[in-house]
């Protein structure tokens, strides 16, 4: 009897160590499936969170546009629930806007929203859309910046930028040192200069307002900055 509990002494050992060693592995997984899961629901959150966010901006400019409001403390409304007591509209040539598309949609401090198309420029204000006077130069716009100073750059298919400041216009051309008059893409680096991408090039306006064309985009057409 005693060699048997012996020997059965000395098999158990291999045996419990077996169970930890399994055990370990089991709960090494767990704790991998848990990091995992964490993981997944974090991500989905940040995408929900996204889109979320997309949802959201249309209702904000429409609040922000009807109120003047600039914005800065107006409540985020998501027009896709029916309990907000909000609906989305649809505007075109049959209910107000003067032309069916739009290229661009901007809105300036004022809460003034500004509308790039075809057949010109256009302003709503909340109740009326104004389509702005094409005397100034400023047709056929297929982009719009405000800048840090709160004024709008228009750039038009055929005739060059321009810039509407406190109600003045000043237009910008091959004269002024554009190498094209299509204008693609208008964007701002943290010096206040502005960048005018063409399709023969891009160009920087200073605080002078002084045209300058960069040298290593010459001849290129930009789309997009």
């Amino acid at each position: 009897m005693r060699r048997l509990r012996e020997r059965h002494g000395d098999g158990s050992a291999p045996r419990t160590a077996e169970r930890n060693r399994t055990g370990n592995r089991h709960r090494g997984n767990a704790r991998r499936v848990g990091v995992c899961f964490a993981l997944c629901f974090f991500l989905l959150l940040g995408t929900l969170t996204h889109y979320s966010g997309l949802l959201n901006v249309l209702p904000a400019v429409q609040r922000a546009a009807a109120s003047g409001d600039s914005g800065e403390e107006s409540k985020v409304l998501d027009l896709t629930r029916s309990d907000e007591g909000y609906a989305s509209y649809l505007y075109d040539n049959r209910n107000g806007l003067p032309t069916s598309e739009a290229n661009a949609i901007v809105q300036t401090a004022e809460g003034f929203i500004w509308i790039g198309c075809y057949s010109g420029l256009i302003r709503y204000d909340g109740n009326n859309f104004m389509r702005m006077d094409s005397t100034t130069g400023i047709a056929s716009v297929v982009s719009l910046f405000v800048d840090s100073k709160n004024r709008l750059w228009v750039g038009t298919n055929d005739s060059g930028v321009a810039v509407i400041d406190k109600g003045k216009t000043q237009m910008f051309r091959m004269k002024d040192g554009l190498k094209s008059m299509s204008v693609r893409a208008i964007t701002e680096d943290s010096k206040g200069n502005i960048y005018v991408a063409t399709t023969r090039g891009v160009a920087v306006i200073d605080d002078g307002m002084i045209v300058r064309p960069l040298e290593d985009f010459q001849n290129a057409s930009i789309r997009d900055v």
